[in-house]
């Protein structure tokens, strides 16, 4: 949703193409409930990604890879602007159930 090359926002596309590409398989699985969690789902997981790139960094870097000193830590700071840009979008996208 949020690109190195520049972006500053986080891009609604991507967005409802997750969310219409998850919906085409479960859609009958789904509670109308759990439909309206969609946008809850994605602030959880961009969080959750930014504390695994962090317990990485602080725990010596065994899970992630890094390909340069510090890169599980640069990890951690793009999801948490990642996370800011797509909360900027909230009231934008949250209501967004197909």
């Amino acid at each position: 949703m949020c690109h190195r090359s520049g972006y500053d926002h986080a891009r609604e596309d991507v967005y409802y193409a997750v969310v219409n590409g998850y919906n085409s398989q479960m859609r009958d699985q789904l509670t109308a409930v759990e439909k309206t969690y969609f946008f809850f789902a994605g602030q959880f997981m961009i969080y959750m990604q930014a504390m695994r790139f962090l317990t990485d960094h602080l725990g010596g870097n065994h899970y992630y890879k890094e390909h340069y000193s510090g890169q599980n830590l640069a990890r951690t700071r793009n999801q948490l602007q990642l996370l800011r840009l797509f909360m900027a979008k909230k009231s934008l996208l949250a209501g967004y159930i197909p």
